[in-house]
């Protein structure tokens, strides 16, 4: 009988937990601060997806997973990708990648070694007081650098720099600088 209660007691505790982590705020569903912050300063026109975990999908070749992901886009906005034999409109796209700041030291040297042979480099953009941010040319604007492409970015570029500036020796804003 003794077994039986506690059996019972065991499986109350664990059917309430989930309504509990619904109840108190379950803090691995929340947002960090820094998506809120993008989402507050989203320029007209410009929106911001957050995926985490095993929904982030792609990540610049060499790296592990972020912690999480954010692509802010403007499908009101478009340019033109030349590809033969066709051409296609894109609208401006900017992945981020936040990794920990306790792997800075791994993520640079990552991106050093990468820099030489790969399409898909990873690029340090940033870092905010929690997070080393990583992008890559190939996945901003589908690696389209037109004068177009670049202006498209430039509204969403310049509230990303206010909120993740930059803290190392990086060439990244050259992807969107008016030429």
């Amino acid at each position: 009988m003794k077994g039986h209660m506690n059996m019972i007691a065991i499986n109350l505790l664990l059917g309430a937990l989930p309504l509990l982590a619904a109840f108190t705020g379950d803090s691995t569903n929340v947002e960090p601060q820094v998506v809120r912050d993008i989402r507050a300063k989203l320029p007209a026109g410009w929106n911001c997806t957050f995926y985490k975990g095993k929904d982030v999908k792609s990540v610049p070749h060499g790296l592990e997973k972020p912690v999480f992901q954010v692509v802010a886009t403007n499908t009101n906005l478009s340019f033109v990708k030349s590809e033969v034999p066709r051409v296609t409109k894109r609208w401006p796209v900017i992945p981020l990648y936040f990794y920990r700041h306790s792997e800075k030291a791994g993520l640079m040297k990552i991106i050093e070694r990468e820099r030489l042979y790969s399409w898909n480099t990873p690029t340090y953009f940033g870092e905010t007081d929690e997070f080393v941010v990583v992008t890559s040319p190939a996945f901003v604007n589908d690696g389209v650098f037109t004068p177009e492409a670049r202006h498209a970015l430039g509204s969403m570029w310049r509230v990303l720099r206010e909120l993740i500036p930059k803290k190392e020796k990086t060439t990244v804003d050259e992807l969107a600088a008016d030429r």
